[in-house]
């Protein structure tokens, strides 16, 4: 029993560093990058990405007529990088979190 509470009492000491609503939060941001609202439209990173694929289809199809072309491509390809980062960063953070509470559970079963 006090290796439980050893955990219990580390938790506690640390439970604003562990940033468990920050990872909750963390997780809102990536839903509201990659998961689609409702069935009338997509959230922003897989509209991009669609639109960057019939981009990419049109090029091959039928090549840039105008820079106003390669212009609009490179604005998608910015708009996807951003996101996947911001994902990305989300993705980070969680991770810590998650890491940041196994580790006390595992030094309070060692202890």
């Amino acid at each position: 029993m006090p290796l439980l509470k050893g955990v219990k009492d580390k938790f506690q000491e640390n439970t604003r560093n562990l940033g468990l609503l920050e990872a909750i939060d963390a997780i809102e941001q990536i839903r509201s990058l990659v998961i689609e609202e409702s069935q009338e439209r997509p959230y922003q990173t897989r509209e991009a990405l669609l639109q960057l694929y019939q981009l990419i289809l049109t090029f091959i199809q039928n090549g840039f007529y105008e820079e106003s072309d390669t212009d609009k491509l490179l604005r998608f390809l910015n708009r996807v990088e951003e996101d996947i980062y911001r994902i990305t960063n989300h993705i980070e953070s969680i991770f810590k979190t998650v890491h940041q509470m196994k580790n006390i559970i595992s030094d309070g079963q060692e202890g």
